[in-house]
This record gives structure tokens, C-alpha cells and sequence, in this order.
């Protein structure tokens, strides 16, 4: 298929469908029924840019002023690393939370591997985290 075709600017179909939706939150409902659509039949939630999935980004900010949330969900849904997202690997560490964690890592699918086994500037793993924070355990 050519989902991940890129137009001339360099935009994919699912970064496009995602822009429109947050430039005119009214049309946010058709635009979640065009992304769903787009990831049903196979894009890549991976194709989404670096800068949407950041705290600082588009998609985090429309998301904190209430708009973008049904994008947000939709991705996190089909595996994207959100780590503003209050669903995210993350905010299960954060909360010291199994269930949220194994809920999280389970949306990320294939690459949950990798988020679990990445390091923080502390040489941390998300789960050396969680460890550290839990009840009892003096982090």
C-alpha cells in the first residue's frame, strides 16, 4: 500500500490527517474516522513525526487545552509512544502502577521491548524506575 508515502513537503497521509484535525478542532471527528481508517489498513503510528509525540508539541498542547484529545487516544491506541499522555508507559511508572504499565506496554506491541529495556540518564530501565518508586522501597 502507499501509506507511508511522503508528498512533496515530506508529509505522510496520517501527519496530514492529524494536522488538519488539530488546525480545526471542528472537523476533529471526521479526521479520527480518517486516521482510524488509515491505521486499520496498515500506516504506522511510527511515521508520525518526533515533534507530535513530544511534551512541547503540537498534539500535547492541543491536548492540554482540551482539543486533540480523540487524536491523542487514537494513536495511543495503536501504539504510539505519548509519554505526556496520562495512558503512557511513562505516567504507569509515575504511578508506580503494574496494571497501567502492562496496559501500556501492550498497546505498544512490537516495540514495547524496546521502551521497556531503554535507559535513563540514571542508566535506568522504565521497570528499574518503577521498582525504585514503589511502596517499600525507599525510592
Amino acid at each position: 500500500a502507499c501509506l507511508g508515502l511522503r508528498d512533496v513537503g515530506g508529509s505522510q497521509p496520517l501527519g496530514l490527517a492529524m494536522a488538519r484535525g488539530l488546525a480545526a478542532p471542528q472537523n476533529e471527528p471526521r479526521v479520527v474516522a480518517t486516521m482510524s481508517a488509515l491505521l486499520i489498513a496498515g500506516a504506522s503510528v511510527e511515521a508520525v513525526e518526533e515533534d507530535w509525540c513530544s511534551e512541547h508539541g503540537p498534539l500535547a498542547g492541543a491536548y492540554a487545552a482540551g482539543s486533540g484529545k480523540a487524536i491523542a487516544d487514537l494513536l495511543l491506541d495503536f501504539g504510539a509512544d505519548l509519554p505526556w499522555h496520562p495512558r503512557s508507559t511513562q505516567a504507569a511508572v509515575a504511578a508506580c502502577s503494574p496494571q497501567l504499565l502492562e496496559e501500556a506496554l501492550e498497546k505498544l506491541r512490537a516495540r514495547a521491548e524496546a521502551v521497556a529495556s531503554a535507559v535513563d540518564s540514571a542508566g535506568r530501565t522504565l521497570l528499574h524506575a518503577c521498582a525504585a518508586g514503589a511502596p517499600g522501597s525507599g525510592g
